[in-house]
């Protein structure tokens, strides 16, 4: 047969409450902070991520953010970004860079006055003798033009725009400043020589003798015992320093010279070919040379006054004869 109509009835009374759930983390009462939570509780309090709310100023680990330059800067009480793993080829643990026209791309700057720290610093715990690795490290890339790896200026006259140093103790066999591929200098390059700072001090003697025996030279280096030279073919004067440390061994020292060329690459250990060789310092032979002229000038005038002893007697011998050719006639 047909079927029939379906049938409603009235909507059931509503059940009761259900039992409450678990309490939810606790908020933050202050503006602007970025909540600190382990999944219990939350917090604004222990290192705070802030943000000011006005000029897009994050503040890690400080309330007070202020930007000293333009707003979307970060001010940071305390920041530490450590890597445990290897990052990829080609990739950095922080990297920082810009694309555009504008700015630099990173700068950091120590804006207390009071305090005597640096701003930024760089520092290498290799213990190893493979790798030479830097604790900063300046590239240029740029194909053509003048660039610069490295550049240091001081703000100020009596300050310094660069500054290298190491012990002068135990076999001293580095440098405090290594460059090849030339060494250009302005307004003069000075070597300490302050009398208040030596002791021991003696006059040089028989230093014409000295250098009688130093033997000047021509040469070109070989660049397949010294291959960060390659390409040069100039021709060089100077001294061979096994020679002149004969004779002059003040002026002579062995030092580990890197005589290949390394990396120039950002995210390889540096692998220079490092050899022990004799160097020799040009500025000691400097006094050597002056003291040496000194003694010959001294020769010189002592024969100049043999000769003008001799030039007397001859004219005083001439004068007789003459007067003996007037008596004869």
């Amino acid at each position: 047969g047909a079927t029939g109509a379906t049938g409603s009835g009235t909507t059931g009374a509503t059940g009761g409450t259900g039992p409450t759930g678990p309490t939810g983390p606790v908020g933050c009462a202050s503006a602007n902070y970025i909540l600190k939570s382990n999944g219990t509780t939350a917090t604004c309090t222990v290192t705070p991520i802030y943000e000011d709310g006005t000029n897009l100023v994050v503040g890690i680990g400080t309330t007070s953010p202020a930007s000293t330059y333009l707003p979307g800067e970060t001010g940071v009480g305390l920041f530490n970004v450590h890597s445990v793993s290897q990052p990829g080829t080609g990739y950095f643990p922080v990297e920082v860079s810009n694309n555009s026209t504008n700015n630099a791309c990173m700068g950091v700057g120590e804006y207390n006055t009071g305090s005597g720290y640096n701003a930024l610093e760089g520092i290498s715990f290799y213990t190893g003798t493979t790798f030479v690795p830097c604790g900063v490290l300046g590239l240029q890339i740029q194909g053509s033009g003048l660039g610069i790896g490295v550049r240091g200026i001081g703000n100020y006259s009596n300050h310094y725009g660069v500054v290298g140093s190491i012990p002068t103790t135990g076999t001293w066999t580095g440098f405090g400043g290594y460059f090849t591929g030339g060494l250009a200098y302005a307004n003069g390059l000075y070597n300490l020589s302050d009398s208040s700072v030596k002791k021991n001090v003696l006059p040089l003697r028989s230093s014409l003798d000295k250098i009688m025996h130093l033997q000047g030279v021509s040469y070109q280096y070989d660049t397949d015992a010294m291959p960060s030279s390659k390409g040069d073919e100039r021709v060089y004067l100077g001294f061979i320093a096994q020679e002149i440390e004969r004779t002059l061994p003040q002026v002579v020292a062995t030092k580990n010279v890197m005589v290949g060329e390394g990396s120039t690459k950002l995210n390889a250990p540096n692998q220079p070919l490092i050899k022990t060789l004799k160097v020799v310092d040009y500025v000691q032979v400097v006094p050597v040379l002056v003291e040496a002229m000194k003694e010959q000038q001294k020769i010189i005038d002592e024969l100049k006054k043999k000769l003008e002893a001799q030039d007397k007697k001859t004219e005083e011998i001439q004068k007789l004869l003459n007067e003996q050719l007037k008596k004869k006639d």
